[in-house]
């Protein structure tokens, strides 16, 4: 097996969080046929208070028979805080920056 990514549709991010409790984010995704499997969520920092996310999985690395029907994904994941200030979680399907959720941590 190969490692991909999963396309993300959707995220629910809070406006607003507490450094103690850190930002917990919701993410959808999917995988286009049934080949695709879900193996986590990349959170890597990438400066002062940016978070870079995308969605992690498998695909066969050779020609396979694939069922045709959409692999859906639901995952929770906290950001743990150290400081007070402006966050920003920015979700990515590969390459491709698909939205820039803000989050202020009082």
């Amino acid at each position: 097996m190969c490692d991909t990514y999963l396309e993300i549709t959707s995220t629910n991010t809070p406006k607003t969080a507490t450094a103690s409790a850190g930002i917990t984010t919701v993410i959808h995704g999917y995988g286009s046929n049934l080949c695709f499997s879900f193996t986590g969520t990349e959170m890597t920092p990438r400066e002062s208070n940016v978070v870079q996310v995308k969605l992690k999985g498998k695909f066969p690395c050779g020609p396979a028979v694939c069922a045709q029907a959409l692999l859906n994904v639901r995952d929770t994941v906290t950001i743990n805080t150290q400081q007070t200030g402006s966050y920003y979680l920015k979700f990515f399907n590969g390459n491709f920056l698909v939205k820039t959720d803000p989050v202020i941590v009082n």
